[in-house]
């Protein structure tokens, strides 16, 4: 048997036995709150006039948000909207000491994978967009704040649930956010480029109506 095959039958097994438990799958819309650190990727940077700075880094960085969703009863599936909050600091070039940071809006479809006790562990993906973006440089020629709205974004997720109570849960989870490469507006007509992905760590609570 291949190790595709292998994993491809793991997976099925791990589908069927999610539904299979059904029953213990509870009903109802749940809120949650959540905050961690957010890590930007590096990234190039270019800014109209000044040229490009390649490989800048970020120092690490926060996350805060907020979800509202629906557990369907039966499926270990749910669905939500969640608003986040992101920002980053950058570490050289002519955006040193810059904060790149954004809002985004997001629908996700979450999908559970098994009970094991009170841990319950599980994936989830979404798309969305980043409600505002900006980036402000605080000196030097590039001075100034960036920003644009309504970009088009993605992410993934993975993380464990524990069951504190039947309504109340802890989670923790490795987030990675997508929303591409950015072109964001600044003063005098001004312009900056660079990639904009994220690889969070988070913990959060939720509380089950």
């Amino acid at each position: 048997m291949t190790f595709k095959t292998t994993f491809q039958a793991a997976g099925l097994a791990g589908l069927l036995s999610a539904v299979a438990s059904g029953a213990a799958w509870a009903e109802g819309f749940y809120l949650k709150a959540y905050g961690g650190a957010s890590a930007l990727s590096d990234s190039d940077i270019t800014i109209s006039g000044l040229g490009t700075d390649s490989g800048v880094g970020f120092g690490s960085g926060t996350i805060a948000g907020a979800a509202g969703g629906y557990a369907y009863g039966g499926w270990p599936v749910s669905a939500e909207l969640e608003w986040t909050y992101r920002t980053g600091d950058s570490d050289a070039g002519a955006t040193a000491g810059g904060d790149f940071a954004s809002t985004a809006l997001m629908l996700n479809g979450v999908w559970n994978l098994g009970k094991t006790g009170r841990l319950t562990p599980y994936v989830g993906a979404g798309v969305g967009v980043v409600t505002e973006i900006d980036f402000d440089v605080p000196a030097g020629a590039a001075a100034g704040e960036y920003s644009d709205t309504g970009i088009f974004a993605f992410q993934a997720f993975g993380g464990v649930s524990y069951a504190v109570t039947d309504r109340f849960s802890a989670f923790g989870e490795l987030r990675y956010f997508d929303a591409g490469s950015v072109t964001l507006a600044g003063p005098g007509g001004a312009t900056l480029s660079a990639d904009y992905n994220t690889l969070d760590v988070l913990a959060g609570v939720s509380f089950r109506f």
